[in-house]
């Protein structure tokens, strides 16, 4: 089964993003809890303060955050 990505708009407000066999993609985050299962990948694009207060839960080996 394939994986498909989305760029999606920033999230804020302190809420959670569930990534599990995926891969998602923001420009930032903020005050965001994310957590990542299985083959997960998260991209944030922003290069200004990309996640801040965020905390981000790699629970796989297979799970990757990325900055391009």
């Amino acid at each position: 089964m394939g994986m498909l990505a989305v760029l999606l708009p920033a999230i804020s407000n302190g809420q959670t993003l569930d990534i599990t066999n995926g891969i998602q993609v923001f420009d930032s985050l903020a005050n965001t809890t994310v957590t990542m299962t299985g083959h997960s990948e998260l991209w944030i694009n922003d290069t200004n303060n990309p996640i801040s207060g965020c905390v981000i839960n790699l629970n796989s080996p297979d799970a990757w955050l990325f900055f391009p």
